[in-house]
């Protein structure tokens, strides 16, 4: 049975880094937070008249941060039927403060997330 993995960390942590060197050993799907949502935040940012490149702004976290995750684990979730694990990327804070994270629905989203054995 596949895996539903995720490589969590504040930026500069080596998440994708790490998520790279363990797929390259397995049969793994890397899906980063950050190059799924980038084209989208890029678009919304400069339709508000932001800087795109501002990530750690108020502005973008209020604009794309739910949007960002929302793309993430409905990629993560629709790949989890292929023959291969799921590595996720990301740096999942406010989530991963929350001892039942992953076992809710994010509205809007495909299904709740769960634990996978």
């Amino acid at each position: 049975m596949n895996q539903l993995v995720f490589f969590l960390g504040p930026a500069g942590a080596g998440k994708t880094t790490l998520a790279k060197a363990v797929a390259s050993r397995r049969k793994a799907a890397v899906l980063d937070m950050d190059i799924l949502l980038r084209p989208a935040a890029d678009v919304i940012m400069q339709m508000h008249g932001l800087d795109p490149a501002d990530r750690d702004s108020a502005e973008y976290k209020r604009l794309c941060r739910d949007l960002g995750y929302r793309i993430t684990m409905d990629a993560a979730l629709d790949n989890m039927g292929l023959d291969c694990d799921v590595f996720v990327v990301g740096p999942f804070t406010k989530e991963a403060a929350e001892p039942d994270w992953i076992g809710v629905s994010w509205p809007g989203s495909a299904g709740p997330w769960r634990k996978l054995k």
